[in-house]
């Protein structure tokens, strides 16, 4: 898996770049203000740097190495983000201690996944935020077989995603027409770890 998302990022196209003002503003408003996080998925590591920039303490995990070398090649600080290779599809790539983030960014990267692993994935999360923590989830649902032929081909309907959050509050969800991809829908969702 990681050699076709190197060649995505050896390629110079990224659709996941930069920072999305919409993103921005829901992470600013977020009560309380986490202190640490966890991107999943970090591509070229654009969120965990501005989340770094924002007084975070992050670390940034992805399946290319492609991807992570540009990663640590932009950052300032060799200590923060931290940026890690890793496999999300191998238990150990989530090899953290309990309650050591207060935020999880999952965009656009546990949905690719086999259903068991996205529930494996999301019990672990659970376990590696504090009380009150939060993630900032994506996902794309297609809406009929004319969507593009790998978004009707992802495992985990958004409604099955739903029954797997155990020990969430859905805090904030909104579904929206895809801008880029045809019968498509995307689908955000702002969760919250309860307590205990």
């Amino acid at each position: 898996m990681g050699k076709h998302w190197d060649n995505v990022y050896n390629s110079g196209s990224s659709p996941w770049a930069g920072v999305p003002d919409k993103l921005q503003e829901k992470i600013k408003s977020l009560e309380p203000k986490p202190k640490t996080a966890l991107d999943l998925g970090c591509g070229q590591g654009d969120k965990s740097l501005w989340l770094a920039e924002q007084g975070y303490q992050v670390t940034g995990i992805d399946v290319s190495k492609e991807a992570i070398e540009q990663a640590k090649a932009k950052r300032s600080d060799e200590s923060n983000p931290v940026f890690l290779e890793e496999d999300l599809t191998k238990p150990s790539a989530l090899d953290f201690p309990d309650q050591s983030f207060g935020l999880v960014l999952d965009l656009l990267a546990v949905h690719f996944l086999q259903a068991d692993v996205q529930a494996r994935i999301y019990k672990k999360i659970h376990s590696l935020l504090v009380p009150g923590g939060f993630v900032i989830h994506s996902r794309l649902n297609a809406l009929n077989n004319q969507a593009p032929g790998w978004v009707t081909r992802l495992p985990v309907t958004p409604d099955a995603f739903e029954k797997m959050l155990a020990g969430f509050t859905v805090v904030e969800k909104v579904v929206s027409k895809s801008k880029n991809l045809p019968e498509t829908d995307s689908y955000f969702y702002i969760l919250q770890r309860k307590p205990g």
